[in-house]
């Protein structure tokens, strides 16, 4: 089976979720943004260690269906550690990610700071989710 590596690329962080041979998605950790050059590292070495075949990245789209300025950001976070991985990325619409990941760690007791530190990779996990369920011929 695939081991897939989703991301949430946020402005100040990187959410990361996973779902490897067990066929689950879980929200790992959320990095922390300092450069390009280190966020890009800091993915690589978790895609490395867990031996990851496919990313997938979350891609928010403006409300007429365009890519702004935080999609740009994703892609070319995606298109750099695919590149440094030699691996297939996936780029999956994350419209209300946050949100439900929200709603989800709220549901299961998280608040304040405990719920901000878990998510950025809570979402990532819910884009891992949504590209999980997408028909085979759009995967």
């Amino acid at each position: 089976m695939a081991v897939i590596l989703a991301l949430d690329v946020g402005q100040q962080t990187i959410g990361l979720a996973v779902c490897d041979d067990d066929g689950l998605p879980r929200a790992l950790y959320t990095i922390t943004r300092l450069n390009r050059r280190r966020d890009v590292a800091a993915v690589v070495a978790e895609g490395e260690q867990r031996r990851v075949t496919q990313l997938v990245v979350g891609l928010a789209r403006t409300a007429d269906g365009g890519e702004g300025e935080s999609a740009r950001r994703a892609r070319r976070i995606g298109d750099l550690v695919a590149a440094a991985c030699g691996l297939p990325v996936a780029y999956q619409d994350e419209y209300l990610s946050s949100f439900e990941a929200e709603d989800r760690l709220r549901a299961r007791g998280f608040r304040g700071e405990p719920l901000r530190q878990r998510l950025d990779a809570e979402a990532a996990r819910v884009i891992l989710e949504g590209y999980l369920a997408r028909p085979d011929d759009q995967a």
